[in-house]
């Protein structure tokens, strides 16, 4: 087992790390967060019996990473993981079908398609005791897909789910999909300012295909981000194919790690310099006119 020191969300994709004054620049909020986690080090190896072996800053975009660049002449080896995937709400849609408008005929007849398939299926949002009533089905739900995650950082429950549903309110969204009064699959995310970020899904897998689950929870976070009149829905990253299909872009992410055993240091930096985001081809969903006012 490796124990990380990390600075950011380890269960959500993005700049999570810290929030700053506006009054202070980005990089003396990277010089202070990186003296922070030099202290929460030594305070960690001087008062337990845990050891830590990698300090990690995760994860900074294009605009971000030129603040963060000095990170590495604190002795941290940069790499980059797969692509962050955005969508941009435009203004102008007001509903789903203002969005699909803006697609040209190939991908709204997928679109349609996913949506006949998954005709069957009611997608609402649960309530803190709703989650409960169904923490074991959500737990299952849950591990199927975290089953086929190639890393992760930890595991949430529904437990977790329904705590931060008492504590958000409506900043945190729990959308269920039920096959009459069964729960197939499930979505979160949170409202974040002027943004809604995706965040985790659970899918029945023996049942994806036939009502395209996971494909209609992309849908229903495009509607969630029109209804709440967010600027942009951050889908995170995973599925970059399927997701650009709907309209999003990628951003490519980079971390900062530190082993603090200095020559397991050396060696790692070898290797996360050979860590390449997964390739994929970018699709194009929107009509011409659509690229030309952006």
């Amino acid at each position: 087992m490796l124990n990380m020191l990390v600075c950011g969300n380890v269960f959500m994709a993005g700049e999570h790390g810290f929030v700053k004054s506006n009054t202070l620049d980005t990089k003396t909020a990277f010089l202070l967060a990186e003296k922070g986690m030099s202290k929460a080090y030594k305070l960690v190896r001087n008062q337990t019996s845990k050891k830590i072996s990698v300090q990690l800053f995760k994860e900074y975009a294009p605009h971000t990473i030129s603040s963060s660049s000095f990170l590495k002449q604190k002795g941290y080896q940069d790499f980059e993981i797969d692509m962050y995937m955005s969508l941009p709400i435009a203004p102008s849609w007001d509903s789903i079908e203002a969005y699909f408008d803006n697609f040209k005929a190939k991908f709204r007849t997928k679109a349609k398609s996913v949506f006949a398939k998954a005709a069957p299926l009611c997608i609402r949002s649960f309530s803190q005791a709703e989650i409960l009533a169904h923490q074991q089905t959500i737990d299952s739900l849950f591990l199927q897909v975290l089953g086929k995650s190639e890393y992760q950082f930890g595991v949430f429950n529904a437990l977790g789910f329904a705590l931060i549903k008492r504590h958000l309110d409506s900043q945190f969204i729990f959308r269920a999909v039920l096959l009459e009064d069964t729960l197939i699959g499930f979505s979160t995310c949170f409202i974040n300012g002027t943004a809604l970020e995706a965040n985790f899904v659970g899918i029945d897998y023996d049942q994806n295909i036939k009502y395209a689950i996971y494909q209609r929870l992309l849908y229903d976070y495009v509607s969630l981000a029109i209804e709440n009149k967010v600027e942009v829905l951050n889908y995170g990253r995973t599925s970059e194919l399927l997701k650009s299909s709907l309209g999003a872009v990628a951003i490519p992410m980079e971390l900062y790690a530190k082993h603090t055993s200095k020559i397991t240091h050396l060696l790692m930096s070898s290797t996360l310099k050979k860590v390449r985001p997964t390739p994929f081809e970018l699709r194009k969903p929107f009509k011409a006119v659509y690229y030309k006012n952006q």
